[in-house]
């Protein structure tokens, strides 16, 4: 179930080195510079990601869970995390609907993912740009069919396709609200217009 969705990229990270991985039924076995980390699947949440990376500073493997979560909370892109606090991204792993979904980024010059349990050459792209294209592939599409303002109050009307993630539902943001939408067609409001918003900031 784990190698399902797989995919490999090379030419991500700008370390040197070689990357190894092995997988068992039931946990993974990275292994860089002499160090490893074991990451059970279990251990990983429903509806959550984790982060397998490493420090260069620490000299460090090390795993981060909720990653989506902690990342969400601080309003910031994966890759400016991993940028500010020197981290490099060996392995991110989404679980959804009791699968994985894996991207895992080799160091400098290494074009395929050593292994002594299997082998990922089926699973290894040589486009770092690539990884945008599958990310794509796994969020929903969103259709905002109409947007009104009505009695001071937006209302969105929307066609949500969920992903191959087959999500139940979204969170839509708009200034200070946030409202959970399902994916499929419907209506939503928000309690305060784009008018209003303009106005409120150019009193303050």
């Amino acid at each position: 179930m784990f190698l399902k969705n797989l995919f490999v990229f090379h030419t991500r990270n700008k370390l040197f080195g070689e990357l190894t991985l092995d997988i068992y039924d039931s946990f993974l076995y990275l292994q860089y510079a002499n160090k490893s980390l074991t990451l059970y699947f279990d251990s990983i949440e429903e509806d959550s990601s984790v982060l397998l990376g490493y420090n260069g500073n620490l000299e460090k493997l090390y795993t981060l869970y909720n990653f989506d979560m902690v990342t969400g909370y601080l309003n910031c892109l994966n890759k400016d995390f991993c940028r500010l606090n020197k981290v490099c991204s060996f392995m991110q792993i989404d679980r959804k609907n009791h699968q994985f979904f894996t991207k895992i980024f080799l160091p400098m010059n290494q074009f395929s993912l050593i292994s002594n349990t299997h082998s990922f050459y089926g699973n290894c792209y040589d486009v770092e740009s690539a990884s945008d294209l599958f990310d794509l592939r796994f969020i929903p599409k969103i259709y905002i069919n109409s947007a009104k303002v009505i009695n001071n109050k937006l209302h969105l009307k929307y066609d949500i396709k969920a992903s191959d993630y087959r999500e139940d539902f979204i969170y839509f943001t708009y200034l200070n609200e946030s409202k959970k939408v399902f994916t499929r067609c419907g209506e939503i409001q928000f309690s305060e217009s784009p008018c209003g918003y303009c106005r409120r900031q150019r009193t303050l």
